[in-house]
């Protein structure tokens, strides 16, 4: 089927021209149609525009309308990430505190910031321009890998150039160009070029540097699914190229050895992005969905040419066949052009060249996507169940692309040289300007000052608590997308990508009608979340935050009232000069105060003054003005607490009226002593108490705007705490427990744990000061001093995940457990002692990847030391 040797004929008049005056010129060319916004109107690509309606930015931001709604995952994923890595740089690689109590780090492979594309410009470039340049990358990354795979085939600079154009504009590349995981599409030309030039090399070692570098561009896009599919076609390009491999010294073997020495070092070298990946996908429950391989049916073919053959997501019209009733348009495109489509259709007529693997990789994935038993044949084939069938797009753009770039060349043959090469050119255009008005079409540009999201003032409230102690936050519903937190340097209980299924199960327990749909998002249910659960406290989440257009937390706060003081008579009346003094005790976990009026007589206006006094720090801790028509209206007003409150203080509460008409009536309690202190009416003692409504649920409203409403829950645990009651089991008995376990003073252990503190209970000194502190922190690292009389179990918020977390104490190795089901925790020894917990990968990661980086840069030196040329490129198979 593969003639050996065989060279494409060609026209010679047309290969004459130099290559900056066709390919550079193209580049140009594209480069101005994509980026016309940005060069004429200051625009700059951003996706930001879906989340400017949405809270908390809506109630700053003038209304925008959507360019284009499908940006929503680059918008609310991607740009937070690389903006929290432009903010903290490489303290963020190994591990991400800001989702889902933390996960393993922005250097995780998934994540697409290897990518060439991204990497060299995350640092220094700010979100507003990195997307940019990534879409410049890109296109030129596609158009070179192209181009030069097309000159490998003997064929002439425009044939090459109008093909790579076709490749580089495609709907495959383009509609994805803002995913950072397009850049494996993109380098997969790179890749088949460099393998096809170490198989014709008579130095083929020398070659493999070429070839490891072009792993790399294809390895670090990040996309599983694309990454796969494109390392099977690489896999089957290398064995129909290596057959026509020259027979002469050195052997075909050797050659082959060279591309899979290539290959392993490429792997090498992202031993830790592949490790880290590895553990965050372990327990992810993506491995297990299996997509349903249904047929797309021949209209399939149809998107080749117009990308919007199933209407467009974007319209009410929109009505996807079954099948693709999830997908979104960038997911179902497979457009390259009436034109390339045309040309392509030329190059497969064209007999007298051989062109069987490309002809054989576009019917695969057209037969793929039109016929479902060919689908359920092909992904059989190891690690391509999980992977939708569309994500063959991108090869079959490849395959009809080259065999355009065959019909432009034919074409050519038939005319004189002029011609032929005005020919070229006006093909050139056209695909330009057909396929970059199609990519234009999917991309949204904004002004240059709406490309970096604002803070609001509810941000800059939560931003300067999150400095001064390590609180985490759990927004509801739609206020803050789950990773759009971690832009301003939040630490959100929710998640968007890569928590396990049993963190999305923790979250279950404590709102079951949380949003967690094929573990791709988490969002909590105002209406259905149990703020009083132990296992939020647990989380840490301080913080709970909700759209001030919304009533659902005010609501369910009001269900947690405690402690209501029987009433016994009235206190009153009270007008303007007239005090009353309360002395008391507040409540253990006591929020806040509710003080009431009891309707009597007429209306009242004016003011009321509430003010609290600290008896033992002799100073004023709290001070409310109430207005006294809404306070007779309504009958309760709540006095929220000052957050830091010690409760084991007496304090006195004055209530002093500035009435201008009308008069007060408070209730008393029917005790004398329910508030254990003594009430003052105008500075005599008075019989009996106020009766105060006192809120223990520990909810304080700390911030309320236009933007955001802030609770503060002053129940939250610390990040780390110590217990010394633990229960043998594992995170089934953790979500098991009815009534959920109070993990402030249980955990749930492995049985060593549970034996060690059983035994060394009765070895605890009483009247010894315990405490536990922390010292300093970090995004992948703590710092905590213990003071303990007994052993001690140290049980964290933080996920134990992918083993990444070590610990020390006073120096020495501690050895870490996993508590909770999912946390990290220690056995802490009595005595005084500094532990320290740090994320760190293991050594043999990174000894792996050293070991990779030292050969290639060997193999680059030796090839640059002398270099001899190439064997002159085969016959195309």
């Amino acid at each position: 089927m593969f003639g050996h040797g065989t060279r494409i004929t060609h026209n010679p008049r047309v290969h004459s021209r130099p290559f900056h005056t066709v390919a550079v010129g193209a580049a140009v060319l594209a480069m101005v149609v994509i980026f016309f916004p940005t060069l004429f109107f200051g625009r700059v690509i951003s996706p930001l525009d879906v989340v400017y309606n949405d809270s908390p930015w809506r109630s700053v931001h003038h209304p925008v309308e959507v360019t284009n709604p499908e940006l929503r995952e680059p918008a609310t994923a991607f740009l937070p990430l690389a903006a929290a890595v432009h903010r903290e740089g490489l303290a963020l690689d190994v591990w991400n505190p800001y989702l889902a109590g933390g996960r393993p780090g922005a250097a995780t492979w998934s994540n697409g910031l290897l990518s060439p594309a991204v990497l060299p410009f995350v640092f220094w470039l700010d979100p507003a321009l990195l997307m940019n340049v990534m879409v410049l990358v890109k296109l030129l990354l596609a158009f070179a890998g192209c181009f030069l795979l097309l000159r490998r085939f003997a064929l002439s600079e425009a044939a090459a150039t109008v093909g790579a154009m076709a490749f580089a504009l495609c709907g495959p590349v383009t509609s994805w160009w803002l995913w950072p995981a397009s850049a494996t599409s993109a380098a997969l030309p790179l890749l088949l070029w460099a393998i096809d030039r170490t198989l014709n090399s008579d130095r083929p070692w020398r070659s493999a540097a070429v070839t490891a570098g072009a792993c790399l561009a294809f390895l670090t896009g990040g996309a599983p699914g694309p990454t796969l599919l494109g390392a099977y076609m690489a896999v089957a390009w290398t064995l129909v190229r290596l057959r026509h491999a020259p027979r002469h010294s050195p052997a075909r073997w050797q050659r082959l050895a060279a591309v899979a020495a290539a290959a392993t070092l490429a792997i090498a070298i992202l031993a830790p992005a592949f490790a880290l990946f590895s553990g965050s996908l372990r327990g992810s429950g993506v491995l297990d969905q299996h997509p349903t391989r249904t047929s797309w049916g021949w209209s399939a073919v149809r998107l080749l040419v117009d990308p919007l053959a199933y209407g467009d997501p974007r319209q009410e019209s929109f009505a996807p066949p079954v099948p693709l009733e999830n997908l979104s348009l960038h997911e179902i495109s497979l457009n390259i052009g009436l034109i390339t489509a045309a040309l392509a259709a030329v190059g497969l007529a064209a007999g007298r060249h051989r062109r069987a693997f490309w002809i054989m990789a576009a019917s695969v994935g057209l037969l793929a996507l039109a016929v479902a038993p060919v689908a359920r044949l092909l992904f059989r084939l190891p690690g391509l169940a999980s992977v939708p069938s569309q994500r063959l797009a991108p090869e079959i753009a490849l395959a009809l692309c080259v065999l355009a770039a065959f019909g432009v060349e034919a074409l050519m043959g038939l005319v004189r040289t002029p011609l032929a090469r005005r020919l070229a050119a006006v093909l050139a255009v056209a695909v330009i300007l057909q396929q970059g008005l199609a990519a234009g079409h999917l991309l949204a540009f904004l002004p240059r000052r709406e490309a970096t999201l604002p803070s609001t003032r509810g941000l800059a409230f939560l931003s300067a608590r999150e400095q001064q102690e390590p609180d985490r936050i759990a927004p509801l519903l739609d206020t803050l997308w789950p990773d759009t937190a971690q832009m301003f340097g939040l630490e959100d209980v929710r998640s968007q990508f890569s928590s396990t299924t049993g963190y999305r199960r923790l979250i279950k327990a404590i709102d079951p009608q949380a949003w967690g749909h094929f573990g791709r998002l988490i969002r909590l249910n105002a209406a259905t979340i149990d703020l009083t659960h132990p296992y939020l406290k647990a989380l840490g989440a301080r913080w709970i935050v909700e759209d001030p257009a919304l009533e659902l937390v005010q609501f369910v706060l009001g269900q947690m009232t405690t402690e209501v003081e029987p009433q016994g008579g009235l206190l009153g009346p009270l007008r303007s000069g007239q005090e009353v003094v309360q002395v008391l005790h507040l409540p253990h976990g006591c929020s806040r105060v509710g003080l009431r009026e009891r309707a009597a007589g007429d209306t009242a206006s004016g003011r009321v003054t509430v003010t609290l006094f600290d008896e033992e720090k002799d100073s004023v801790v709290g001070t409310w003005y109430l207005d006294a028509a809404a306070l007779k209206r309504t009958g309760l007003r709540w006095l929220d607490l000052p957050p830091a409150l010690d409760l084991n203080h007496r304090f006195r509460l004055r209530i002093a009226p500035r009435l201008e008409r009308g008069a007060l009536w408070l209730p008393r309690s029917a005790s004398a002593h329910a508030l254990d202190g003594r009430l003052f009416w105008n500075g005599r003692r008075s019989a009996g108490d106020l009766a105060l409504v006192f809120d223990t649920s520990g909810y304080v409203l700390a911030y309320q705007g236009r933007d955001l409403r802030i609770w503060e829950n002053r129940h939250a645990r610390p990040r780390f705490w110590l217990v010394r009651s633990a229960r043998n089991g594992n995170l089934e008995t953790l979500l098991a427990a009815n009534p959920p376990l109070d993990l402030v003073r249980t955990a749930v252990a492995p049985a060593n744990i549970v034996a060690a503190l059983s035994q060394n209970v009765p070895l605890r000194h009483r009247g010894v000061a315990e405490s536990l502190e922390l010292l300093s922190r970090g995004p992948a690292f703590m710092t905590l001093r213990s003071r303990l009389g007994a052993p001690a179990l140290l049980v964290s918020s933080v996920p134990a995940s992918a083993g990444l977390w070590r610990l020390r104490i006073d120096g020495r190795p501690l050895r870490s457990e996993v508590v909770n089901g999912l946390f990290l925790g220690a056995l802490l020894p009595p005595g005084n002692h500094i532990i320290e917990a740090r994320a760190v990968m293991p050594w043999w990661w990174m000894l792996t990847s050293a070991a990779g980086m030292a050969m290639w840069l060997g193999i680059v030196c030796l090839a640059l030391s002398r270099r001899r040329p190439d064997q002159p490129p085969v016959g195309e198979s």
